[in-house]
């Protein structure tokens, strides 16, 4: 797994190692639009990589001021790690927010005549937790935050235009500004198309939906004069010289790559696990009941499709194809929760149980035969792939994996107990699954290959 501890750095390092160098030669507007020493980078986004190079310079003053010493190259890419996974973090605030605001609206709401249920605060809180808990435990997102890259940025900005739309009945003129300022963000810091794809879907959702439909003109309107000062303000401030850089990269978003559908559906089948098969379950009850008149689902699916269109389309790289629909889906999913039958929660259950127990086993036996060289074919399958890599038994990883593993045959004993099919159940199993997969792997994979990690960064100098 690429940018995993003890493996080498992605592109993204590499991006935010040249933006260093062009701000300690006094240029920083040469690596604006990604490149690698003059080697355009049209499928990069400028603006994470700018901003976390600009973090990273002050935090480098800062370095040498306390310590004396220049910042440790191997520390650039954990501060872009760390940078992502901030975005992350304030990027499920907003989606927080914003799937609560979309639960508290009367026609969101399950009925309820005898007034046996949660009231509105709550089933909103609920359903936001629920978004939050599918986001982490969705397999394309997880594999990803823990590289150096932007889809953690994109994410935010994503969640930051959905919670303005969500808010912007009540809001529209403050919502247009907040909106606004996403997409000019998103748009240089994500790609062109997951700008243009969200602005098209508002269009659509502030036509054809109740309540949106309410304040079409003010919000649009807001929006386009926000959108239209802000091209006008970078064409009159931009610097000549780095105007053909823009057009190469403009250019190189724009490109029609080759239209694959059914690879970018065969991939989004473990990209998007477990929401999918949530949000198939409600829609077969949508069909079922007749219900697909409810103004929170027709904002959810115009969502939904229009930012799934550009990576059917083919024209999004493979990394653009995981992550375009990510808001959408998720709190789809969240209310499709309401949907999910206890036979099929069960099923959701018992699978993440079983895989995940499967891969702790996996990473057990590969971490005790590094250490006692038995069964010979594995240990010699783990040198050949990892050359130079520590056989010392670190103690406190050991102890950390073992605690972890424990906690792990304990959740599941709860789960052969714990029978009530609550809303949360499926979703805090996939996450402590998540949990228990990542803190066995840190624990027993990645510490004994720190310092190959090390000496790589150090050879790439």
């Amino acid at each position: 797994m690429k940018g995993a501890p003890g493996r080498p750095g992605t592109t993204g390092t590499a991006l935010i190692k040249f933006c260093l160098s062009t701000f300690k030669q006094n240029s920083p507007l040469a690596c604006f639009f990604p490149n690698l020493y003059g080697v355009k980078l049209e499928n990069e986004a400028p603006l994470f990589f700018f901003i976390s190079a600009y973090i990273i310079s002050a935090a480098e003053q800062v370095y040498l001021l306390i310590f004396g010493d220049s910042l440790p190259l191997e520390y650039i890419d954990d501060f872009g790690r760390i940078l992502q996974v901030l975005c992350v973090l304030v990027a499920l605030i907003f989606l927080w927010l914003g799937t609560k605001i979309l639960g508290l609206r009367r026609e969101s709401r399950p009925s309820d005549p005898l007034g046996i249920g949660p009231d509105a605060s709550t089933f909103g809180n609920n359903l936001g937790t629920c978004a939050v808990l599918l986001t982490l435990s969705c397999l394309g997102l997880v594999s990803q935050w823990h590289e150096v890259g932007s889809e953690g940025f994109s994410f935010l900005f994503q969640a930051v235009c959905f919670f303005a739309m969500c808010q912007s009945p009540e809001k529209p003129r403050e919502s247009a500004v907040i909106f606004s300022v996403g997409l000019v963000v998103l748009f240089f810091g994500t790609s062109v198309h997951v700008a243009l794809s969200i602005l098209l879907a508002a269009i659509f959702i502030f036509s054809f939906v109740y309540p949106w439909t309410l304040v079409k003109k003010s919000f649009l309107r807001s929006t386009f004069y926000f959108l239209t000062s802000t091209t006008l303000f970078v064409v009159l401030i931009y610097q000549s010289d780095e105007s053909q850089n823009f057009y190469v990269w403009i250019n190189g978003q724009l490109d029609l790559f080759e239209v694959r559908p059914f690879y970018v559906i065969k991939n989004w089948l473990w990209t998007w696990w477990p929401l999918w098969p949530i949000c198939l379950v409600m829609l077969y009850n949508l069909v079922k009941f007749e219900k697909f008149n409810q103004p929170h689902l027709k904002f959810l699916g115009i969502l939904l499709v229009t930012q799934s269109f550009f990576p059917l389309m083919g024209l999004l790289t493979n990394d653009g194809q995981k992550f375009i629909p990510i808001v959408p889906l998720t709190v789809m999913a969240a209310f499709g929760l309401l949907f999910l039958p206890k036979i099929v929660a069960d099923l959701l259950d018992w699978f993440a149980l079983s895989l995940f127990t499967f891969l702790g086993f996996v990473v057990w036996f590969y971490w005790i035969a590094l250490h006692s060289g038995l069964p010979a074919e594995v240990f010699a399958n783990i040198t050949r792939a990892a050359p130079g890599i520590s056989k010392v038994v670190n103690t406190n990883d050991l102890i950390l994996g073992v605690i972890i593993s424990l906690f792990w045959i304990y959740l599941i004993l709860w789960r052969l107990k714990f029978i009530h099919p609550n809303i949360w159940r499926p979703v805090v199993l996939v996450q402590a699954d998540w949990a228990y997969m990542g803190i066995t792997y840190y624990a027993l994979g990645s510490s004994s290959k720190y310092q190959q990690r090390v000496s790589e960064y150090s050879s790439l100098t």
